[in-house]
């Protein structure tokens, strides 16, 4: 009993919410049939256990779903060191260039290097496929494939992810015939952006693989490269895009990987938490760690603007001590706000909310 007790916190408050207990005990039957999406650390990559409906293995990194009914029993399997629920997302705010200096130095990159033969891919959100940038001069698209991650299971969905919807590079061109690619597609990146500030997708492609050739605009590092685009979108009902989770992250490196063939791949993530351990112990860290292993390739991520966000303290308590820590909650409505303390565990202390 004490191994199922030791398993992820996120699991536990999942079971407690669904079934009243945190280990799930004397749920219905429809919330027992209900699945979450997890990653397991597996003995070995060969041994999936049968309640975990597998869709990726990456290494001894495995995702896929699970019924909420067979979470302990998956968790007590021995073939299983770790299980954790996949934790969403979001996007990394972006500022343009303000400093001249720092567009002098971007115009100067060595134009004998362009990327030609090179796949990059993106995990982001946004991107307008018909822009001049990412068509070359024979009117062609750049753009290799699209995944749409929004959406349940449909016939455009791609095996084996089975949810959202894929666009390959000759329905991305037939569109660019139309009078309204956009339309054609049924895939309007405007949708997504509603103060017309620019998509995060088409911002950070510009930059690593745009050829210059809108008026005014000026060419990325990779002019020549080409491009598979995945769209995030987190598990959830929610309306307003996230920049995934990290099953469906590591169902996009997958995608591009798998679309790339045996092509040089970079891919750009653009997203991360402030929350958790900043070290390879994450599963979906040591996912892409597998996965970077594949000859010719290089996972990206941002750092991260954080720095000025003020997100983090730190302190030291002594024994008879107290700190305390101030929390500021925006003024906005939030559904829930969430906050770590991490700390050596042979302490005692005890917390408390004000």
């Amino acid at each position: 009993m004490s191994q199922v007790l030791q398993f992820d916190p996120g699991l536990k408050q999942l079971l407690l919410e669904r079934s009243g207990h945190p280990l799930g005990e004397a749920m219905s039957d429809d919330v027992a049939e209900s699945r979450v999406s997890v990653l397991v650390r597996l003995r070995s990559p060969q041994s999936v256990p049968p309640e975990l409906e597998e869709t990726t293995i990456s290494g001894p990194i495995a995702t896929g779903r699970v019924r909420l009914g067979d979470i302990v029993r998956l968790r007590q399997d021995p073939e299983v060191l770790s299980l954790k629920i996949s934790r969403h997302y979001e996007p990394t705010p972006f500022e343009t260039f303000d400093d001249e200096d720092d567009w002098e130095a971007f115009e100067q990159l060595p134009t004998d290097v362009t990327g030609r033969g090179v796949v990059i891919g993106f995990l982001d959100w946004g991107l307008d496929f018909a822009h001049p940038n990412f068509i070359d001069d024979g009117g062609n698209t750049r753009v290799l494939s699209l995944w749409d991650q929004r959406g349940g299971s449909g016939s455009r969905s791609p095996t084996p992810y089975d949810y959202g919807r894929q666009f390959n590079r000759a329905e991305i061109q037939a569109a660019l015939a139309t009078a309204d690619p956009y339309a054609a597609l049924n895939y309007d990146p405007a949708e997504i952006d509603p103060f017309c500030r620019g998509m995060h997708g088409t911002h950070t492609a510009d930059i690593a693989l745009g050829s210059g050739a809108f008026p005014g605009s000026s060419r990325g590092v990779a002019p020549g490269a080409d491009l598979v685009f995945v769209h995030l979108k987190g598990d959830d009902t929610n309306p307003e895009d996230t920049l995934g989770d990290s099953v469906r992250i590591v169902h996009g490196v997958h995608y591009v990987l798998d679309k790339a063939g045996d092509r040089p791949v970079v891919i750009n993530m653009s997203l991360g938490r402030t929350g958790g351990p900043h070290d390879r112990s994450p599963l979906v860290v040591q996912a892409l760690d597998a996965l970077s292993d594949r000859p010719n390739t290089a996972i990206v991520m941002s750092t991260g603007n954080y720095f000025g966000a003020h997100i983090h303290a730190t302190g030291q308590l002594t024994q008879g001590g107290s700190v305390d820590l101030p929390i500021t909650v925006p003024d906005v409505r939030v559904e829930s706000c969430e906050f770590e303390v991490w700390y050596p565990g042979s302490d005692q202390f005890v917390a408390t909310l004000t």
